[in-house]
């Protein structure tokens, strides 16, 4: 990767989980900026990874830096087996779980707690399309403490259910959102530059994720928590 936090990291060109477009925006690193400017704004004690699918963040995560201990949950049994070769060089720092639901969530968050001793130092990314509604609300109490950053999907079928997440998460969270994917001040020079030969549309889908339904980010830091940094 060129670019952004994760600058120097080494991801595979190829992979199920990834087409072309959001492989670019992930080498330039520009991918799902509004994320990054939250997962890498310090160093976690523990980074929660609920749909992890390749490990990405899992490795971005460990390898710059800004997270001492890695978990992911994911479903999919290949890309957890994707996951852990991909993760191969930091063993004993990660592990992978599978699917996350409120028994499993609970428990590790649960655990986690008990392990630092009631101070929960940890960062939570959720993308798991569409299933965060019901898996946010169930464990709701569990979260009071934890940093979030969720990707909700189905916007249209899930009016009600934001609702609920965004008025639960309320009581015990600052929150942030974006609807938009932003491009860093790069992409402007090369906008003016290498790429001026492009059509505007061309442009468009160059720096893209390849996204074809409209998705919300949400950040959330707990609003009685000082932001300080894992040593």
């Amino acid at each position: 990767m060129v670019g952004g936090p994760f600058s120097g990291l080494e991801i595979p060109i190829e992979t199920r989980w990834s087409g072309a477009q959001s492989t670019f925006a992930k080498l330039q690193g520009n991918y799902e900026s509004f994320f990054l400017e939250g997962l890498t704004s310090r160093r976690w004690g523990v980074f929660i990874d609920v749909g992890c699918a390749d490990g990405y963040y899992m490795k971005g995560m460990l390898e710059s830096g800004f997270c001492h201990r890695a978990i992911g949950f994911e479903l999919d049994a290949e890309a957890r087996d994707e996951a852990t070769s991909n993760l191969q060089d930091h063993c004993g720092r990660f592990e992978l779980l599978g699917g996350a639901n409120e028994a499993s969530l609970s428990r590790l968050l649960d655990q986690e707690k008990t392990l630092l001793d009631g101070k929960t130092d940890g960062l939570i990314l959720m993308d798991i399309e569409g299933a965060e509604y019901e898996l946010i609300l169930s464990v709701l109490t569990g979260l009071q403490d934890w940093s979030l950053a969720v990707e909700f999907h189905d916007l249209d079928d899930n009016r009600h259910n934001l609702r609920a997440v965004t008025e639960g998460l309320s009581k015990s969270h600052n929150l942030s959102w974006s609807a938009d994917h932003h491009q860093p001040l790069w992409t402007q020079d090369l906008r003016l530059s290498g790429a001026a030969w492009m059509t505007e549309d061309e442009f468009g889908l160059a720096l893209g994720e390849g996204r074809t339904k409209p998705q919300l980010f949400l950040l959330a830091t707990p609003n009685n928590q000082l932001a300080v940094d894992c040593p």
